[in-house]
């Protein structure tokens, strides 16, 4: 009977904690006002949302958690299309070819691969 009350307990915890986390994308970066508190990360966004450049512009992208991750994150960055788009290590992105109404770089955190996040990008004609 207890270890039955204690198992439905862990269940309840459980689900409560994944449904702070349900929404990868806030609508507000507040990391002080996230329902997930302590050290857990819960989302990761891209900052900004989105851009356009021509081909040759650069423009360097920040992933970002919520709440702020209190270890180091490392991220790994791609791009959904790299004949057009293209990210290097370090979140700078480079437009590279023709024209695109949008393009997703995305910050997959390395830590946990589960979390990620991306911005859109698009390239118009020179």
């Amino acid at each position: 009977m207890i270890l039955a009350r204690i198992g439905r307990t862990a269940l309840i915890v459980a689900t409560a904690l994944l449904a702070d986390c349900a929404d990868p994308r806030p609508t507000e970066l507040v990391p002080s006002a996230t329902p997930c508190g302590g050290s857990i990360v819960c989302w990761v966004a891209v900052t900004p949302a989105t851009a356009t450049l021509r081909a040759g512009d650069t423009l360097r992208v920040v992933a970002v958690t919520g709440p702020s991750a209190t270890l180091p994150v490392h991220w790994a960055w791609t791009s959904s299309d790299t004949v057009r788009v293209r990210v290097d290590s370090t979140g700078l992105v480079r437009a590279v070819g023709t024209p695109t109404p949008g393009t997703a770089v995305c910050a997959t955190m390395r830590e946990n691969a589960g979390l990620k996040g991306c911005m859109t990008i698009v390239v118009q004609a020179r």
